[in-house]
């Protein structure tokens, strides 16, 4: 049997893993070039906001006790949570989003959320 720190550093491994991958990506789009089954800012969008929602998945909010889902930081992942989804929504479904023209500046935005949110989790998972 498996106990639960062996589980939820397995479950962080592959989301920080996922996170190289996601970091690959946003860098091929920063210098311009593209992947044989990624060959444009859509579909670059597209797989980022799916590894999002794998690394959330594997890392997100394993471990927390009861009574501790409206703790600061769990309140900070629910909103760039929520914030990410609208973004990915608004992105797909052609929606005017504020400061944000393209799929480019889309893919940037959503890495920060991304990245912010793996930060925090690392933090807290350190910390607690």
């Amino acid at each position: 049997m498996h106990s639960n720190l062996e589980i939820t550093t397995r479950f962080n491994g592959l989301s920080s893993a996922l996170g190289l991958i996601a970091l690959l990506l946003v860098i091929n789009l920063l210098i311009g070039k593209t992947l044989p089954f990624l060959s444009d800012e859509r579909r670059i969008f597209i797989a980022l906001a799916l590894i999002g929602f794998l690394m959330c998945t594997f890392g997100g909010m394993r471990g927390v006790q009861p009574g501790e889902w409206l703790s600061r930081w769990s309140v900070f992942g629910i909103a760039m949570g929520i914030l990410a989804g609208v973004l990915i929504f608004g992105m797909l479904f052609g929606l005017k989003l504020p400061l944000i023209s393209g799929y480019r500046e889309a893919t940037l935005v959503l890495a920060c959320i991304i990245s912010s949110k793996w930060v925090v989790g690392l933090f807290v998972r350190l910390t607690t």
